[in-house]
């Protein structure tokens, strides 16, 4: 009872002291959305990404200020100025705008896979195993290690225009798609609340995900990583996701 009285105190005494450098950060969300991590205004749904920034807030004090671009917009509005976060970012997917940008601790990782029709799994190790398959993919989405072969036409990539269009054409197998690419949990939470069935096969990309930090934030970071560091420690990010897709 005593070490969960310390415990608790020594958490308050972080938490008072976060608060006491609380700010206001505007916070850039995707306009088409990207469920579970990111539903659109009209959904009026939070979605893990922020689950996470209501869990900062209690710790830190700071105040987050959703606004809802499509990607385009998103990424000039940070570059002037407008914008102070961006969450779910690698830093290889914003490396033109390097100078501009610093990040936080990662705090998950994002796994791409390959999703099937049921029972028409093959394996997937690399790039020779799709020579000569039709793959379901979004449009505009890079897949490292296999791009070239994409690109090449050694195998045919059917373009979709969000994750869910893509499970709805692999679903018709007469569409002709063999397989499909796709988020893990992307996949999941649709399996969860669409109803729809489809085996999970290899993983083809997996990367630390993190929170983009406008370079005029930069006090801001220590603060907001030792929040993220005490919600992955004491299990709230795992939560927080299995709250979607379990």
């Amino acid at each position: 009872m005593q070490l969960r009285l310390i415990s608790c105190f020594l958490i308050s005494t972080i938490c008072l002291s976060l608060k006491s450098h609380a700010d206001t950060f505007n916070v850039a969300l995707l306009k088409s959305g990207l469920p579970p991590y990111i539903f659109t205004q009209q959904e009026r749904k939070s979605g893990i990404y922020v689950d996470i920034l209501k869990e900062i807030e209690k710790i830190t004090g700071d105040k987050f200020i959703l606004r809802y671009y499509p990607i385009k917009r998103s990424i000039k509005a940070f570059s002037a100025g407008n914008i102070d976060i961006e969450p779910g970012i690698n830093p290889a997917w914003r490396k033109e705008w390097q100078s501009e940008s610093l990040y936080s601790a990662p705090f998950m990782m994002y796994t791409d896979i390959v999703a099937f029709r049921r029972n028409e799994y093959f394996k997937v190790s690399n790039v020779q195993d799709l020579v000569g398959k039709k793959i379901a993919t979004v449009k505009g989405y890079y897949y490292p290690g296999f791009q070239e072969g994409l690109n090449s036409k050694k195998i045919t990539r059917y373009n979709l225009t969000h994750e869910f269009q893509l499970l709805q054409f692999l679903s018709l197998k007469q569409r002709g798609a063999d397989a499909g690419f796709i988020n893990k949990n992307v996949l999941l939470y649709y399996m969860k609340t669409k109803n729809v069935k489809f085996d999970m096969g290899d993983v083809i990309g997996n990367v630390p995900i993190m929170f983009r930090f406008h370079k005029n934030k930069a006090k801001a970071l220590p603060r907001f990583n030792k929040a993220l560091k005490h919600l992955i420690e004491n299990g709230k990010i795992n939560e927080i996701v299995k709250r979607y897709n379990e």
